[in-house]
């Protein structure tokens, strides 16, 4: 541009024929120059069509007329001239025979000179059309989406947004976003303000779903068939969305459901600690006091009356009365569980099992209450049913670390059952409860006459 000035001045201003002479080559060359980086670097003038047919139908033309060359000229004149024009009729044939591949090749080699990795942008539609009838996740699907957008428009970044509730949510980004962003609220229904170069609302059967929003590079603009094609997408991904959507809010309302059992389980730790208090510094106590005074009423009493032997009789009872409250204390939240942790408490309620329990507890550090309270129970749980139920000569139970959780073993080899046949207890449901509500997971195996094996397992709190 500089140079095609300084040409027009010297016009102008009638300069010498010497400078004139300097500045036509090189406004010559500058000329072409000037359009081609606007147009290859730019992306001006929206002439993306005409180059694409152009190289289709030069590169065929000249693909065509070398081929013609080679046969009918360099051919013929070898094989003379009474053949030439069974040669030239056989080699138009041949040629018209393979026109269309060739193209159709020639087509997606100028797609891919023009368009780069993203082809034509109605080719990255057809994809996602291809998409929609295969079988994809969710996220996989909208990854899918924001990636065809952003090959299909060249832009810098490409966006796909869903509504959830009456805030708009990033989905998915191409590429992927360095950070979580911040969801946007909506006005009155309404996309919020957006610093977007494009974008471009989804809507299905008149509700707004979402929003695919793209940046180009600078000095980049969208061009009218790029501003097509995302409105056509935006079309095709209504659907998408909406069960995007339900996902979501599916996925939200299992994230407050299992919260809400973890809050249970939890609640019902604590009741289980507090009526432990309760018992021991309440009930134990006073007991503890009624045979105290008993002890110093026998004492006083004549040795032989009657009386000292009904005094020796309570305390006999009190001494009942008090092991039974502390049994009955430590089925309900036992104190060496919450003092000194899972394993102390494990091996100390196995020297009370009838069935000989054999021990493999890992060493491990220290996890949160709930965590250690439904490992315990659980156990305690499955003992108890061996002890009733299994018929069993032995018991393994074994306790360790693996791959980010932390997992139990419950083996016996007793009488078994068909887990099929057999319709699931209050204290199997509480197993799967509590596991379950700390996002951790139960598995029985039994068979009759194969023993039984009860294995759960929680993922470990950071």
């Amino acid at each position: 541009m500089a140079a095609t000035t300084l040409l027009l001045l010297s016009f102008a201003l009638n300069l010498t024929v010497v400078l004139n002479d300097l500045l036509i080559p090189l406004v010559a060359a500058a000329v072409p120059i000037a359009i081609g980086i606007a147009i290859l670097r730019y992306r001006l003038y929206d002439i993306d069509l005409i180059i694409n047919k152009t190289l289709v139908y030069g590169g065929l033309a000249a693909v065509i007329t070398a081929v013609y060359v080679l046969v009918v000229i360099n051919i013929g004149a070898l094989v003379g001239g009474s053949q030439r024009l069974w040669l030239s009729l056989l080699t138009t044939a041949v040629i018209a025979l393979a026109f269309q591949p060739l193209r159709a090749r020639a087509q997606r080699l100028a797609n891919r000179l023009v368009y780069g990795k993203r082809a034509t942008p109605y080719e990255a539609l057809s994809q996602f059309s291809e998409h929609l009838s295969e079988t994809f996740s969710h996220e996989d699907i909208l990854d899918r989406m924001a990636r065809i957008l952003a090959q299909g428009t060249g832009a810098e970044r490409a966006e796909v947004w869903v509504r959830a509730g009456q805030r708009l949510v990033l989905a998915s980004s191409s590429p992927p976003a360095a950070e979580p962003l911040t969801p946007l609220v909506m006005q009155n229904g309404t996309l919020p303000e957006m610093q977007r170069d494009t974008i471009v609302p989804v809507s299905h059967a008149g509700e707004l779903l979402g929003a695919l929003a793209v940046d180009k590079k600078r000095g980049e603009t969208m061009n009218a068939v790029e501003q097509k094609m995302v409105t056509d997408l935006a079309g095709q991904a209504g659907l998408v969305l909406k069960n995007a959507g339900l996902n979501r809010e599916l996925l939200a309302r299992l994230d407050d459901l299992r919260a809400s059992r973890q809050r249970l389980v939890t609640a019902q730790d604590e009741e289980r600690r507090r009526i432990e208090r309760n018992l021991h510094d309440g009930a134990q106590q006073h007991l503890i006091a009624l045979k105290m005074k008993v002890g110093l009423a026998e004492g006083v009493a004549e040795p032989d009356s009657k009386a000292r032997a009904i005094l020796a009789q309570l305390k006999h009872d009190a001494d009942e009365a008090i092991d039974n409250l502390r049994e009955l204390a430590r089925g309900i939240y036992p104190p060496l569980l919450a003092s000194d942790g899972l394993g102390p408490a494990l091996r100390a309620h196995s020297h009370r099992v009838t069935v000989p329990v054999e021990l493999e507890l890992e060493d491990m550090p220290r996890q949160p209450r709930e965590v250690e309270g439904a490992i315990y129970f659980c156990c305690l749980e499955a003992l108890q049913n061996v002890v009733k139920y299994a018929q069993a000569s032995r018991v393994t139970l074994r306790v360790w670390l693996s791959d980010s959780t932390i997992a139990f073993r419950v083996e016996d080899d007793g009488k078994g059952f068909d887990p099929a046949a057999v319709v699931r207890s209050s204290g199997l449901q509480n197993m799967h409860d509590r596991l379950e509500a700390l996002g951790g997971s139960i598995r029985i195996q039994s068979a009759p006459g194969k023993g039984t094996v009860v294995e759960g397992r929680l993922p470990l709190q950071a």
